[in-house]
């Protein structure tokens, strides 16, 4: 992975070096609802908040980030203890060199040590690169929510130790039934 290593941060690397990457991540993106209107305060409060953030370092520079930590869920597709994977940033610079990938590892690989098996992944429904990145590693998509406050929708991806093919197409149908509703339903407001 030319020199891009993942490590676990700590206080020893400026927080601020992952809020710059956050910023330049989604900078220029076109997602509805991102992490760059926070100040370095609010983000370290969500970031630290119960989880762990790996961060990917080339040399001494910080180039990506992602958290991971553990949620209690009641869902038709997680019931329990699930590891929610958050914050997912790489710099711009390093598009391509499949660090979101490693990031994703070494949340899953975290999970896995604490023995949960179940992989939580939310991100904004128009964040195509998330989308491709959580697919390529095993995500498969199971909801779509709409926020009408803050008019922004989302989407839930899950990776599961195990799946099945029945877990597959069900959460393939679910989806593409509550996503059609939510749509249709924002269709006839006026």
């Amino acid at each position: 992975m030319d020199g891009i290593k993942i490590c676990e941060w700590t206080n020893e690397i400026p927080f601020e070096a992952i809020h710059d990457v956050l910023v330049a991540a989604h900078a220029n993106s076109n997602v509805e609802f991102d992490t760059t209107n926070l100040t370095c305060d609010e983000l370290n409060d969500r970031l630290t908040n119960g989880g762990t953030v790996f961060i990917a370092m080339d040399g001494e520079r910080v180039v990506g980030t992602m958290t991971v930590c553990t949620e209690h869920k009641k869902m038709w597709y997680a019931n329990g203890v699930v590891a929610r994977l958050r914050f997912l940033a790489v710099h711009p610079e390093y598009a391509g060199r499949h660090i979101a990938s490693k990031l994703v590892d070494a949340c899953a690989q975290r999970a896995k040590e604490q023995g949960i098996t179940t992989l939580l992944w939310t991100t904004a429904a128009n964040n195509s690169a998330a989308i491709a990145t959580s697919k390529k590693n095993s995500f498969i998509l199971v909801d779509y929510h709409h926020f009408a406050r803050l008019n922004h929708d989302s989407v839930s991806l899950v990776r599961w130790k195990n799946l099945s093919w029945l877990s597959a197409f069900r959460a393939k149908v679910y989806y593409t039934l509550r996503r059609e509703k939510i749509l249709l339903k924002r269709s006839f407001r006026p």
